[in-house]
């Protein structure tokens, strides 16, 4: 689900990013957010997989390093700047399966970087290999804390080995965040009920991919599915059809029909909180999940909007003045501005399809 629709053009003129917008760029850290999405979105004129039109840089990769499509190698990149003649680099380190396999995995070899002690790792401000990522710090604490809960509860018995033990605790936090964050207006019984239904959705299709060699789980026949399921437990909620037909993307329409913004408000936040917590997590901290994005056009324009938060100094380009009284009305009922303009979450997006590597498919009973 993308909000183009609801926003003023700012790619209307050519933009580059500035020097201060360069050194804001490093010491934010989202270098590697950037990288995720150019690495697995379809610039190449090759076709290897039936599922989708092109090749992405990691699939020609993977050509020569046949780990990659295995979950068995990873890829990250750091920006760094040259003490001597003060040009910013972006660095690429690879991973391979001796050394994940000697940490205990992705996750494990990113913790091993971070304080132990809970005071130290709070002031600890170094970006981590191999992710470079600045949430990984708190995803690592926020881990730990329910395994230590699931540990202490005794809900459930989790497995010795570090990297099967820790994605288990994650996905099953993910399937829980992801409607606690959906804004929708439900006890918090119901949402925690979608949560099981959420994971059982997920983990069906991932039997089916399983199932089927090379195979990729389309994004949007997930959301399909869950978005039935949602409206089951909220009535208010339009149908996908009301909100994505071609005959009314207009903003006029949803804005004046009846709980339009709050169903467009929970819609945006499901699709992208798809990859934020679920997706994301899985692929830059497990290594996880192989990604595919094939609309080039909407790298370019979160890649302008990155360049112009940058530039002024993380200030939004969107000028009230700007702005026609729909949209104005339409940001009075949601917040999805404030979203698609934090330079954070600009980079989560979702996919045309995904895939759970080989590695991770055997954590599937």
């Amino acid at each position: 689900m993308r909000t183009e629709k609801f926003l003023p053009d700012v790619t209307d003129r050519e933009i580059h990013l500035s020097n201060t917008g360069l050194q804001l760029l490093g010491n934010l850290g989202i270098t590697g957010r950037i990288f995720r999405r150019w690495y697995q979105t379809t610039w190449g004129w090759d076709s290897p997989s039936k599922y989708f039109q092109g090749e992405t840089p990691r699939m020609e990769l993977a050509g020569r390093y046949q780990n990659l499509t295995t979950g068995d190698a990873y890829v990250g990149v750091q920006m760094v700047q040259d003490e001597l003649s003060n040009d910013v680099k972006i660095v690429p380190a690879m991973y391979n399966k001796q050394e994940i396999d000697q940490a205990g995995g992705i996750f494990a070899l990113g913790q091993s970087f971070l304080p132990t002690m809970k005071d130290a790792r709070y002031k600890f401000h170094l970006l981590p290999a191999p992710n470079y990522d600045p949430g990984f710090k708190e995803f690592v604490t926020a881990m730990e804390e329910i395994e230590g809960d699931i540990k202490r509860e005794k809900i459930e018995r989790l497995p010795e080995n570090i990297e099967e033990r820790m994605w288990r605790v994650f996905w099953s936090d993910a399937c829980i965040s992801i409607p606690l964050n959906c804004e929708l207006k439900l006890s918090r019984e119901n949402l925690i009920e979608m949560s099981s239904v959420i994971r059982i959705i997920l983990e069906l299709a991932i039997k089916e991919q399983k199932n089927t060699p090379a195979g990729y789980i389309y994004i949007d026949q997930v959301v399909a599915i869950l978005w039935d399921m949602f409206r089951e437990f909220d009535r208010r909620l339009l149908s996908m059809e009301d909100l994505t037909n071609q005959n009314s993307k207009s903003i006029s329409s949803i804005v004046n029909k009846l709980n339009g913004p709050y169903s467009m408000n929970v819609f945006y936040n499901l699709n992208n909180f798809l990859d934020e917590l679920l997706l994301f997590p899985a692929d830059r901290y497990f290594g996880a999940v192989e990604c595919v994005w094939t609309d080039k056009s909407n790298f370019m324009d979160d890649l302008a909007m990155t360049i112009s938060l940058l530039n002024n100094d993380l200030k939004s380009p969107l000028s009230p003045a700007k702005l026609t009284q729909e949209q104005k009305k339409f940001y009075q009922n949601t917040n999805i501005e404030e979203k698609v303009t934090d330079i954070y979450k600009i980079w989560f997006s979702p996919m045309t399809c995904f895939r759970i590597l080989p590695r991770f498919l055997n954590y599937f009973k």
